[in-house]
């Protein structure tokens, strides 16, 4: 018995032909007995190690099919340069500077970008030499980690599949193919009368296949518009909030709408303006890291403590300390030979208290661990404050505070507010202090005002934090209100919030009692210092 195989691009019912089947189709019993069989015998194909010969009918259908053959071949290709993980827990980061444009050439470690991560800005350098063809992000805008930064051309060796022939099948054989298609394996063509049933859903389709920002989106349903019916302008046919606007005021003087606008009431037409005129302002990466930072933070209980601290005698010695550095010039509290004599505030003296203050409890020197099971205790006093910027809100850390003097404390606090108003609001690393962060924060509201604060602890495993309003010159009992005299005193306002889930309340009242003798009483340093 011979067996035929039948062409592959057959019906689904063709198969192989054999016992109990004729042409493809089930054999058909005779008279001759119940049985026995008529079937019918093919012409037979013999195969050799050089060929194989085909029916005339299976060549034709294989005429005009496109074959393909690789080589390997030298040229240019581009690279997305991804950007990679630049810290844990950062999943975005801000274009802050380029420092090369399209169709600059680079080479290995050529700096490429300066990017600003959730609270320290990083240069990242290339790890490809060739030409950059094109920017990704522009200067302001958010890229995740692991998206595309830019693209670079450079020469290289790569495989190449390459299509040859000419896809010119008979029309006869492609309209044969066609109606040889499969059926009933879960695939089902839609008729044009179905699609025309059904107009609802091809416009919604169309409007989801716009390209459009949630916020572009949100402006179209303030304005009731079909975002289908705006042509895009921006890349890739993406709407824009400039393309929705016009479309809006085309709108608006058609002669269909103008009738309507007219006949509408005025506070409608006012609230329409005024829509119209808002401005969406898409957050920068430091308020999204606090967003993110501020949200966390409800999830710690707050125990929350207030207190006024009298800083006469230290505003004394500071005004001495400061006019005795001005008649000393340089070697006074400078900077550096050459540089501007440092002002003298209170933030560093009330820091160095604090740091002294710290010494004796161990407990505010420790940092919770993620896991909420134990506390990692330092042996130095380490001590963040809060410096506002042009871009948000930095914590730099000031370390080992105890070991450093009243002012060198002054020179670093100066330093740092100078480099973020010199670099735009931005620190690096190396100012931002140790990685860890520090184990207790200190933030001076003061300086603009204000009398007292509720001030909310960074989810960074800190277990407190302290406020300072502004100093005022109130009246105040003598001889810390155990006189009759009443005198003018320079009163400060202080609020503190420690992480109730590990500091006990009275454990707070201590350290701030602690820190408050020594305020009100400088001379207690020299026993304190070591």
């Amino acid at each position: 018995m011979q067996w035929r195989l039948a062409c592959p691009r057959a019906s689904p019912k063709a198969h192989l032909i054999g016992p109990g089947s004729v042409f493809g189709r089930p054999a058909v019993r005779t008279a001759i007995g119940t049985s026995q069989l008529l079937l019918a015998r093919l012409p037979s194909f013999q195969c050799s190690s050089s060929s194989l010969p085909l029916p005339p009918s299976y060549s034709a259908q294989i005429q005009g099919r496109r074959t393909f053959h690789t080589s390997v071949t030298t040229r240019r290709r581009t690279v997305d340069y991804l950007l990679a993980d630049v810290g844990e827990g950062i999943t975005e980061c801000e274009i802050i500077k380029w420092f090369v444009e399209p169709g600059s050439t680079v080479e290995e470690f050529d700096v490429l970008v300066e990017v600003q991560s959730d609270k320290a800005s990083v240069e990242i350098t290339s790890r490809y030499a060739g030409k950059v063809t094109e920017h990704c992000y522009k200067v302001g805008e958010v890229a995740k980690v692991g998206s595309a930064l830019c693209r670079i051309e450079m020469e290289g060796e790569v495989a190449q599949e390459q299509e040859q022939a000419t896809d010119d099948a008979p029309a006869g054989q492609k309209q044969q193919e066609q109606q040889q298609e499969p059926e009933g394996l879960g695939s089902r063509r839609v008729s044009e009368s179905d699609e025309a049933a059904r107009p609802d859903q091809k416009i919604s389709a169309m409007n989801h296949s716009k390209l459009a920002t949630p916020a572009v989106r949100r402006i179209t349903r303030e304005h009731n518009v079909d975002i289908g019916q705006i042509q895009g302008t921006g890349k890739d046919g993406r709407v824009t909030k400039d393309d929705v606007h016009s479309y809006v005021q085309q709108r608006s003087s058609s002669p269909e709408t103008e009738g309507a606008r007219q006949s509408a009431a005025g506070p409608t037409v006012a609230r329409e303006t005024a829509a119209e005129n808002d401005v969406v302002v898409p957050l920068s990466s430091m308020r999204r890291a606090m967003f993110k930072a501020m949200t966390s933070t409800w999830t710690i209980p707050h125990f929350g403590y207030s207190d006024e601290v009298d800083v006469t005698q230290l505003d004394a010695i500071r005004r001495q300390a400061q006019a005795s550095s001005q008649a000393l010039g340089s070697s006074g509290i400078a900077d550096d030979d050459e540089g501007p004599t440092t002002r003298l505030t209170l933030l560093p003296l009330l820091i160095k208290a604090m740091s002294l203050a710290m010494r004796d409890f161990p407990l505010f020197r420790s940092q919770l661990d993620v896991s909420g099971e134990k506390l990692h205790q330092r042996s130095s006093c380490d001590i963040s404050i809060a410096l506002s910027t042009e871009k948000g809100l930095l914590t730099p850390t000031i370390a080992e505070a105890d070991a450093l003097s009243t002012l060198d404390i002054a020179k670093h606090i100066a330093s740092l507010q100078s480099a973020a108003a010199s670099s735009g609001g931005s620190l690096s690393r190396s100012q931002l202090g140790p990685a860890r962060g520090g184990t207790l924060t200190m933030s001076n509201i003061g300086s603009v005002g204000g009398t007292g604060a509720s001030p909310l602890i960074p989810p960074t495993g800190q277990l407190a934090i302290g406020a300072l309003g502004r100093a005022r010159y109130l009246p105040r009992y003598s001889d810390g209100g155990r006189g009759n005299d009443i005198v003018k005193r320079l009163i400060l306002p202080v609020a503190f919030t420690a992480d109730h889930r590990v500091v006990e309340g009275v454990e707070l009242a201590r350290l701030v009692d602690k820190w408050k003798r020594l305020v009100e009483e400088p001379g207690l340093w020299m026993v304190n210092m070591r």
